[in-house]
């Protein structure tokens, strides 16, 4: 499994309207094939910072399936006007120890 991270920072007052952007648009991600769930978190000390999780059966799985297909450009609509304090972008997976 791949976890993608995402750290965005909006503008003061946004907060709440990027939260119900996010949530509008999360069954965008989750329906798309390879995806093992969407998590939004909030800061507590700083309340214009998120980073929202996203599981994904592989890196293909979110480049090449939900990035190409129509459901990311709607998404894109939705979650995009806020996407300008994306600071951070990585996708990450679990290591196993022997």
């Amino acid at each position: 499994m791949i976890v993608e991270k995402a750290l965005i920072t909006v503008d003061r007052g946004e907060e709440e309207p990027f939260e119900r952007a996010f949530f509008e648009a999360a069954p965008l991600i989750s329906s798309s094939p390879g995806c093992h769930g969407v998590h939004l978190y909030d800061c507590v000390v700083e309340p214009t910072r998120f980073l929202f999780v996203i599981g994904w059966e592989s890196l293909a799985a979110h480049e090449e399936g939900f990035r190409k297909s129509p459901a990311f450009a709607e998404w894109r609509k939705i979650v995009g006007p806020y996407l300008g304090g994306l600071s951070e972008l990585a996708h990450d997976r679990p290591v196993d120890r022997p």
